[in-house]
Formats: C-alpha cells, structure tokens, sequence
C-alpha cells in the first residue's frame, strides 16, 4: 500500500493566479506540455 499518487494516473492540472485575470482561482487540466529550450 502507498499514499503517494500514481504519476501515471495523476491528471496534471494548473490555477490561474494573475489578480485581474476573469479566471483567476479557477483549475484546468493541462492537455500538453512543451518545453522551449532556447526559451
């Protein structure tokens, strides 16, 4: 038995924190991750 979550399994998610953002403290599931690396 574990109590760590499965990263597998884990749906990755991301809030939006900006103050004056209309979705501000709302949560979404992040469908793709890039990575720049020039940026």
């Amino acid at each position: 038995m574990t109590t760590t979550p499965d990263a597998a399994e884990e749906a990755h998610q991301f809030t939006i924190t900006h103050p004056f953002h209309p979705l501000v403290h709302q949560s979404f599931a992040l469908l793709e991750r890039r990575h720049a690396w020039g940026e």
